[in-house]
């Protein structure tokens, strides 16, 4: 999840709406949720790793909103 997470920040324009470095976000509102989402596919454990997700998508919807980005992450 890493990795396409920086994919799509080179290959997406509208994260260059940022008004700082993307590590910085990542690491306010992502790097918390992608590690819990990790530790509960290692648990095996389903509503972890979705409660995780949930939690994900909200703070990149947050992101979305905070530089005017007409975009939706959905579930």
């Amino acid at each position: 999840m890493d990795s396409i997470l920086l994919v799509l920040n080179k290959k997406f324009k509208t994260h260059h709406k940022m008004t700082s470095p993307f590590s910085y976000y990542y690491k306010r509102r992502m790097k918390e949720p992608i590690n819990g989402i990790r530790s509960a596919v290692n648990e095996n454990d389903i509503v972890k790793a979705l409660q995780s997700y949930r939690i994900l998508v909200r703070n990149c919807n947050k992101c979305h909103e905070d530089h005017d980005i007409d975009i939706e992450v959905r579930f």
